[in-house]
């Protein structure tokens, strides 16, 4: 049996879901996309859950990304629709949850796995973290990437980050204003459970939730149907 790629753990009213494919610095497949939809729906509706902490196993990645050698018996623009439906699933989810969600990131956080926690209501960060959008490199558009880094950082920091394919370190982004703290990796649990016990979950904070966030849902959606065009393109050109 496969060990869960994603492990839930309750902590005095916080849900930690821990991202676990340490084989693949936690790159997200589709079993992963699934479990982390279904356990935000049940944190949702468990009133003892008060705050939910997105995290990873391990010290040295946050999330690698799409798993790219899933669907490899698919034609790629058919494997490339089904890693954005998959991933627009899961930010969605994330974006709709109706508690506090915070992203305690450690290591690197590449391409759709730097959307998870952009896609979080606040981002602690520890010294190594590290966020790149490498797509632009690879010659593949991103404009769901855009439109997370733009929502939380800017457009300028869009534009370095996106257009430019330089990766951010923990430090800069705390500059920038879109990571909240920045600790030593030893100490980074600890800060990120004295910041969840700050929040509360209630009905207010998810009113204002979908308020803030339906502007930056529905460009999401259209961000998505945008990278879809773009792939139609690529594909029929052969390139």
């Amino acid at each position: 049996m496969n060990p869960s790629p994603l492990l839930p753990e309750d902590r005095e009213g916080v849900r930690w879901l821990q991202l676990h494919r340490p084989q693949s610095a936690h790159a997200l497949d589709e079993a992963l996309h699934l479990a982390l939809q279904a356990q935000l729906k049940i944190a949702s509706e468990d009133p003892q859950v008060q705050c939910v902490v997105l995290s990873s196993t391990g010290a040295k990645a946050f999330c690698a990304g799409a798993d790219l050698k899933e669907f490899s018996e698919m034609p790629p623009q058919a494997a490339a629709l089904r890693r954005r439906h998959l991933l627009l699933s899961t930010l969605l989810a994330l974006m709709d949850f109706p508690k506090p969600l915070i992203a305690q990131v450690g290591g690197a956080a590449v391409g759709a796995g730097a959307m998870l926690a952009l896609a979080c209501d606040d981002i602690l960060a520890a010294s190594n973290a590290r966020f790149h959008f490498p797509e632009i490199s690879l010659g593949m558009a991103s404009p769901m990437g855009c439109l997370m880094v733009e929502w939380r950082a800017g457009a300028r920091v869009a534009q370095t980050l996106v257009q430019g394919g330089q990766a951010c370190g923990a430090e800069l982004a705390h500059s920038q204003g879109w990571v909240k703290a920045v600790n030593p990796g030893e100490r980074l649990a600890e800060a990120t459970f004295g910041l969840a016990h700050t929040q509360a979950a209630s009905a207010g904070y998810a009113t204002n939730k979908v308020w803030l966030h339906a502007p930056w849902r529905e460009r999401l959606i259209a961000a998505a149907e945008a990278a879809t065009r773009a792939d139609v393109a690529k594909y029929q050109n052969g390139t």
